[in-house]
């Protein structure tokens, strides 16, 4: 179990005082999780509550999967908690695979799970051979590299210390415990696309070309992550100079938008169109060189997209929007922010300077914050709302879309654009006149306070 240990202390997972919700299966991967949650468990105190789904697919069997765990938390004195849902109508529904289907309710079982019992993080049994698998068949479908890096260790809530352990590890180890787990069968069969790669191309891999196939395919996702990190970076400083948006378009002007490397001009198609159609499923590189077509094309045209959306070059502009929807140009901000210094808004002035607080508590204001300087890593913008804005919302670094936030607020769709933001790249320090994000207040052991006071001009004089 080092690896698993090793990987909770590296992301730092879990931290005294958790409560981790464990996805337990009864198969040999979630089975093992939960001894690896009980083992770092005696080193660090924290909570640990199992929730079963069962997705009403395997009548009797599935039944005594959930009677299995419930024994094994039993025995193991862990709370355990049942979630009944039917995959195969969510299926039905939403016209998805049943796999599918029954993900999107498993995860969705784990977040009420969290809200019911006070959970804060979510720990999944993927291995690294799962790793391995998700990568190929990403790669297989044409997926971004974003998608070539595969699952992410620490996401939010969500939590997978076994990626750096081998399904052969994991079952040893089990042997040699004299554990015993289920075996759902449905993962043996290859009707499913993941099945096949599981039992057709991974034992292909590892016995025909490297025993080490899998490892070094996880491996490489590890090494893109990093890529992908830079190039996102790269990403927010081109879209400040190429992308406009309103509430259901995204405009890319295309004169600065060719001047960009070809990497970062399928970033940044990639991005306003996951803002416009809420997602990137089912785009893939194809649809990347369709737009790069009619963008770099002498001529006009247009492609349809998933999602609903289409794409078409209008006045020098690559317009993203959903189907029947009107593009309309929005005066966007963007303004270079001297620390310390005073900036001209439209309406009023934005003050930036260093300050030494007196007084432990932050005043609360709409119009004056005060930040931690030492948190931002790179220039700070005070401008409009551009794809892929997020805020931090909790310790713990759960993100949340700005869409989804300004939404929560109850912000009138046609004032969202107007909204004034400070940012941090794609990450949102301030909702100018709402709050700031989590990451970048103030707490003990902040060295460098920024006080920004935004005043704002109207026939009364002004107002903070």
């Amino acid at each position: 179990m080092k690896k698993g240990i090793e990987m909770i202390r590296r992301y730092r997972m879990i931290e005294e005082g958790d409560h981790v919700i464990a996805g337990v299966s009864g198969g040999p991967d979630s089975v093992y999780l939960l001894f690896l949650l009980m083992q770092y468990k005696k080193s660090v105190p924290f909570s640990i509550s199992v929730v079963h789904v069962e997705h009403g697919i395997r009548g009797q069997e599935s039944r005594e999967d959930a009677q299995f765990v419930q024994q094994l938390c039993r025995k193991m004195e862990i709370p355990f908690f049942l979630f009944e849902v039917d995959a195969q109508k969510e299926a039905k529904t939403k016209k998805i695979s049943t796999e599918e289907a029954g993900r999107i309710l498993r995860y969705a079982a784990f977040e009420e799970a969290c809200r019911r019992y006070g959970g804060n993080k979510i720990a999944i049994a993927h291995n690294e051979d799962d790793q391995a698998e998700t990568i190929l068949w990403n790669l297989s479908r044409g997926s971004g590299l974003a998608g070539l890096c595969g699952m992410q260790p620490f996401r939010g809530k969500l939590i997978r210390p076994m990626l750096t352990t081998s399904r052969t590890e994991i079952e040893q180890w089990l042997e040699e415990n004299e554990i015993e787990t289920r075996q759902d069968k449905t993962n043996l069969e290859e009707i499913y696309t993941r099945n096949k790669i599981r039992h057709q191309i991974i034992p292909r891999l590892r016995d025909g070309i490297n025993a080490q196939a899998v490892r070094h395919i996880a491996e490489a996702g590890q090494k893109i992550q990093k890529a992908e990190a830079f190039l996102q970076k790269m990403t927010d400083q081109a879209q400040a100079k190429c992308l406009e948006r309103s509430e259901n378009s995204a405009r890319i002007r295309i004169e600065p938008f060719l001047q960009q490397e070809p990497i970062i001009q399928e970033y940044l198609i990639r991005r306003a169109v996951s803002e416009v159609a809420a997602g990137l499923k089912d785009f893939t590189n194809r649809h990347v060189e369709a737009l790069l077509k009619i963008a770099c094309g002498a001529e006009q045209g247009q492609t349809n997209l998933p999602g609903g959306v289409t794409g078409k070059k209008e006045k020098g502009f690559l317009i993203l929007a959903q189907a029947g929807v009107r593009c309309e140009k929005k005066k966007n901000i963007f303004i270079e922010v001297p620390v310390p210094g005073i900036v001209q808004l439209e309406n009023g002035t934005a003050e930036f300077t260093f300050e030494e607080m007196k007084c432990q508590r932050i005043p609360e204001k709409s119009y004056t914050k005060w930040i931690d300087y030492d948190t931002i890593k790179s220039r700070l913008i005070l401008r409009s709302r551009l794809p892929g804005d997020y805020l931090i919302v909790n310790k713990e670094g759960g993100k949340k879309k700005l869409k989804d936030y300004l939404i929560d607020m109850k912000v009138p769709r046609e004032e969202r654009d107007s909204v004034l933001l400070l940012a941090d790249g794609s990450h949102i320090l301030w909702v100018v006149g709402f709050r700031i994000s989590e990451s970048c207040k103030v707490k003990e052991g902040t060295k460098h306070i920024l006080k920004i006071k935004i005043t704002k001009e109207n026939k009364n004089g002004t107002q903070d």
